[in-house]
């Protein structure tokens, strides 16, 4: 594990994954032996057997690494630059972005095939989604992924973003989402509207009486309050080569917006994170601390 990272360090954090969790499962087994049982007899393969984090001073920045062996079998993914960091708006403080999505959910739905004790699941839910186009069909398009957080003043918007590998792609599984929606979403009271935004179709879907329905159920026997207030919507577009969703159209509308020179590539603070951390990867997260704090404190009591 010492190998893994070089170099002058802070501190250390080391964890024999392995040995931990055979105890876990040891104590679990007493506890709770059918829920052993029912677990894969292969999932301790499934873990890294060793977890490494250092961190260490570099300039005026604290730096994290961290490091673990991949499990036989993981799929494999390359590092590169971020192909949505152009692509997502500047105001963006906060995403968390996997790359390959759709070859590693195909991965993971492999392996539950492969597991004896998962393979009649899996076996199902392959089924239903046949009935839908297929895996391929459904996931296989999706590429780099990203969950983004922006903020405008004090106003925090936030949605899903998902790189096609181009932009008939892109438009293409977007209408069959939508068509999916709407089907699903006929029998529930949703309704959709379509709307032109720059050149772009922007289909919004009222979720607000899905949205109080479950609340109304979700309180039935409880003591506990839970209601919704205004409207709920999902917005989603493709935007050239990349699909996009958000609560709201603020962020869907943002994006669309994002032109080169004003993107989350073009942040100073962004730059300077992957600058010391490292741009090319499999996978990464970023958080503009500053900003976050400063619209929670926009948003409390003098």
């Amino acid at each position: 594990a010492e190998k893994s990272i070089s170099g002058d360090h802070l501190a250390t954090v080391y964890l024999d994954t392995k040995s931990y969790f055979s105890s876990v499962m040891a104590g679990l087994a007493q506890a709770s032996p059918s829920i052993t049982a029912a677990l894969p007899s292969n999932l301790a393969d499934k873990i890294p057997a060793w977890f490494w984090m250092s961190v260490r001073a570099e300039s005026n920045a604290l730096v994290v690494d961290m490091a673990a062996p991949k499990p036989a079998g993981t799929p494999g993914t390359s590092d590169r630059v971020s192909t949505l960091a152009p692509k997502l708006p500047g105001s963006t403080v906060g995403v968390f972005e996997m790359h390959d999505l759709g070859t590693g959910l195909k991965a993971v739905l492999d392996q539950l095939s492969n597991t004896p004790s998962t393979k009649a699941a899996a076996d199902q839910l392959r089924l239903a989604l046949a009935s839908l186009g297929g895996v391929d069909n459904l996931v296989g398009w999706m590429g780099d992924t990203a969950v983004v957080v922006t903020r405008a003043g004090s106003t925090v918007s936030g949605g899903l973003v998902i790189h096609a590998p181009d932009a008939q792609t892109a438009s293409d599984r977007l209408a069959q989402i939508k068509s999916l929606l709407v089907v699903a979403g006929s029998s529930a009271g949703l309704t959709t509207l379509d709307e032109q935004y720059n050149g772009t179709t922007i289909t919004r879907i009222d979720l607000t009486q899905l949205m109080q329905a479950a609340a109304s159920q979700a309180t039935q026997g409880s003591t506990l309050p839970f209601s919704v207030e205004g409207k709920v919507e999902l917005d989603f577009a493709a935007q050239g080569d990349v699909v996009v969703f958000g609560v709201g159209d603020a962020f869907v509308k943002s994006v669309i917006d994002t032109k080169a020179g004003s993107s989350l590539a073009d942040s100073g603070r962004y730059k300077d994170a992957l600058a010391m951390a490292g741009s090319s990867n499999a996978g990464q997260m970023y958080v503009d601390i500053g900003s976050l704090v400063d619209a929670a404190a926009a948003m409390l009591p003098a």
